[in-house]
């Protein structure tokens, strides 16, 4: 019986890799999830990290859940692109320097992810992962919790590390925190150093069917299911491109090239 099922749609082999772990109870402390953009690997590090915790036994572990779910340290750390800030310098903690308005649209948005596990991020002149966010791993690594019995840090986008930020990460994997898991994902693998790539248990999603994505575009961005049929075919396995056609009205664009032929 899979764990997982319910949690995320489509990718049926990686569901069963992860229900194997959560079985087996041999976690390992470092995952890779690739594979193209918009196939679910936020998701399913998100429902992973949950599923986790409910198997362990714990006193409370709703609130530890909840607390993964809503993106609360020190459950869960998640380390994102952001904007670099005013006079900002490497030894800057990650928003030190940015702007009130900056901090409260990086709030916003986290909001957005917790309510929406698909939901993209989006901040301006957010273009990489700052050294200074992999450094501030160190932080979080150092708060002593006992309330809950596994901890993740989940990276996203990680192939926008630069080189130095990825050697920091990999001094935490290679000397890795009891009880913490870190979950990596990427849709550029080939921008990722062998030796973070080679510490990592490596799971490659799939592109998603075309069911799964009305699905996912009906439930969780509430577009009409008869939009949702019409763009699935053309996403190519992913809700990030689906999303695009939606958003360009794909249907008047497509009425316009018939018209035009």
């Amino acid at each position: 019986m899979s764990l997982l099922k319910d949690q995320i749609p489509g990718q049926k082999r990686v569901k069963q890799i992860l229900d194997n772990f959560l079985q087996s109870k041999k976690i390992p402390h470092a995952f890779l999830f690739t594979g193209i953009d918009g196939v679910g690997k936020y998701n399913a590090a998100i429902q992973f990290a949950k599923t986790l915790i409910s198997k362990s036994k714990l006193s409370d572990s709703e609130h530890v859940i909840t607390g993964i779910t809503r993106l609360r340290e020190p459950y869960i750390k998640l380390i994102f692109p952001l904007p670099r800030g005013k006079n900002e310098i490497d030894s800057s903690s990650p928003t030190e320097k940015l702007s009130q308005d900056e901090i409260e649209l990086i709030r916003e948005q986290l909001d957005l992810k917790a309510e929406n596990p698909f939901y993209r991020i989006s901040l301006p002149k957010a273009n990489k992962i700052k050294i200074n966010s992999i450094r501030d791993i160190k932080k979080f690594l150092s708060m002593s919790y006992d309330e809950t019995s596994y901890r993740f840090i989940l990276i996203s986008d990680a192939h926008l590390m630069n080189d130095e930020a990825q050697n920091s990460l990999l001094k935490n994997l290679e000397e890795p925190p009891e009880n913490v898991i870190f979950i990596i994902t990427t849709s550029m693998i080939s921008k990722l150093k062998s030796t973070i790539i080679s510490r990592c248990w490596r799971i490659n999603f799939d592109p998603l069917s075309e069911e799964d994505i009305v699905s996912i575009l009906r439930d969780y961005f509430k577009v009409d299911e008869t939009v949702a049929e019409e763009v699935a075919p053309f996403a190519m396995g992913s809700v990030k491109s689906a999303l695009n056609l939606v958003e360009i009205n794909f249907h008047n664009l497509k009425e316009k090239s018939v018209v035009d032929i």
